[in-house]
């Protein structure tokens, strides 16, 4: 075990707060395979008139990571085959669910430097937001994240985490879609003061540039940019602030129009770890959207908004994590969702229950 490297944990802190150890299959000194695998069961009670579109719960996996060490480096590749739910439907699980190839990367990793991969992974612009959510409605759900969150071609580079910081950004161009082609750039740094032997701060920075060319005459770009804070003690308790915001532009050559709008918000969370089989966690977003247009109503960033007005949510969940043994888990956590479509609008109001267990390594 002592070759053990673990290049599969950038994916599983999005899906759950139980800790994984990959079982490692070691050929000889150098050459080795790190097995991970989630198998999720879940029960989920949607209002009769709600259905988070964006979302597509990611539930179960299996990650494969053929790996050859050189000197004090690791050479390898990654499999991530995801049984994903996609809840733009009903949920009619029969239409919906499947068993994909979400992600196949190469990497190379050292302690010192970091890794580097590239391939089809997600961007670190990706990974921030996507560290802001444990369980139940997804955070990306409500973020100015324009594109599926897997990117063929993208290269990624994360480095090691110094005692006082750590960094990362990533790059891809002329990626291909269903709406054309995009290209995306970000990168994040977090910067580490340790306030006493068990208390911890960590300021998050994060700036992000996409660009979709859907025709030649319909163009979309945005510049996202985050900053946070986050207070730790110990591994009982972490709470955390990032706001973050975005400009967008919507070009339409034909017609010679150039839109200009603004996604911005907040989002608090709250870990609790009183022993070490429990997680209890609570979450609030608040999320607007700025029409400044003198256009009639448009889609934004997946929401019609009025000429001159705002599409405002906000998103409190709580819930708790149960680990059983060494690989189980189970965990239950409840969303309530608040919606203005304008700024006149009443408040519309949904809710949203989820139940889940399974096991993990």
């Amino acid at each position: 075990m002592k070759n053990k490297i673990t290049v599969i944990s950038s994916i599983l802190f999005s899906l759950t707060s139980v800790s994984a150890h990959a079982l490692t299959f070691n050929y000889n000194d150098n050459l080795a395979l790190d097995l991970n695998a989630r198998l999720q069961f879940s029960a989920l009670n949607f209002s009769d008139d709600y259905y988070p579109n964006l979302d597509g719960f990611k539930h179960s996996f299996i990650a494969i990571t053929p790996y050859y060490k050189i000197n004090n480096a690791y050479i390898g590749a990654t499999y991530v085959g995801r049984y994903a739910l996609d809840t733009s439907n009903n949920l009619r699980r029969e239409d919906n669910a499947k068993f994909s190839s979400s992600q196949y990367y190469v990497f190379v990793k050292s302690p010192e430097l970091g890794q580097t991969s590239i391939g089809k992974t997600s961007g670190v612009l990706e990974d921030f937001f996507l560290g802001a959510q444990n369980f139940g409605i997804s955070s990306t759900n409500f973020l100015p994240l324009s594109l599926d969150v897997y990117h063929q071609g993208m290269w990624k580079y994360v480095s090691s985490k110094n005692k006082y910081y750590d960094y990362g950004f990533s790059f891809v161009h002329n990626a291909k879609s269903d709406y054309g082609a995009y290209s995306q750039i970000a990168g994040n740094i977090n910067w580490n003061f340790s306030l006493s032997e068990r208390q911890n701060l960590k300021v998050l920075a994060l700036y992000g540039s996409q660009k979709q060319v859907v025709t030649d005459e319909n163009r979309f770009k945005t510049h996202p940019y985050a900053l946070g804070l986050a207070y730790s003690f110990d591994k009982y308790f972490e709470v955390k602030a990032v706001g973050y915001r975005a400009h967008e532009r919507v070009y339409n050559f034909a017609e010679s129009t150039n839109y200009k709008n603004n996604v911005y918000g907040v989002i608090y969370s709250l870990n609790v770890k009183p022993v070490d089989y429990l997680d209890l966690y609570a979450r609030y977003i608040y999320n607007k959207v700025d029409n400044k247009n003198e256009v009639e109503t448009t889609s934004l960033s997946g929401v019609n908004v009025a000429s001159n007005n705002s599409f405002k949510q906000r998103v409190i969940t709580y819930g708790a994590s149960v680990s059983l043994f060494k690989y189980g888990f189970v965990y239950v956590d409840h969303s309530r969702i608040l919606e203005n479509a304008s700024n006149d609008a009443n408040t519309t109001s949904y809710n949203f229950t989820q139940v889940g267990w399974g096991v993990q390594f």
